[in-house]
């Protein structure tokens, strides 16, 4: 399950909303909070009137969001290739610590990357 909130709390960060002023009518002040946290998940109707108040785009969330994964996580699938296919012993120990770092991780795209790692 991918958690949009924490994304959708930094963005609303950015714009300078309150909390209230997205999740009144649509949700109660205690699961949006939790939905920012990560801990809830939303209806996809409550979700767009979210990013109405946004003023997003679900196109535009969407790709925010991609970028916020990848500027976590630092590394993406093409970077793993890479790595791959330079195969020499410190490319071999790169992929082992890129598998030892993500594969305990709560975030789902980071268990990928460790997952593809492992598998090259």
């Amino acid at each position: 399950m991918f958690s949009y909130g924490p994304c959708i709390k930094d963005l609303r960060e950015k714009k300078k909303i309150t909390q209230k002023e997205i999740y009144l009518d649509i949700v109660s002040r205690n699961f949006f909070s939790k939905f920012e946290k990560g801990e809830y998940s939303i209806e996809v109707t409550k979700f767009h009137q979210i990013l109405e108040r946004l003023n997003v785009t679900f196109e535009e969330f969407i790709y925010m969001y991609d970028l916020s994964l990848y500027n976590y996580s630092n590394i993406s699938i093409k970077n793993i290739l890479d790595i791959y296919y330079d195969f020499d012993m410190e490319s071999i120990e790169k992929l082992k610590a890129i598998y030892n770092d993500f594969h305990y991780s709560n975030s789902n795209i980071e268990r990928m990357l460790s997952s593809a790692a492992y598998a090259l």
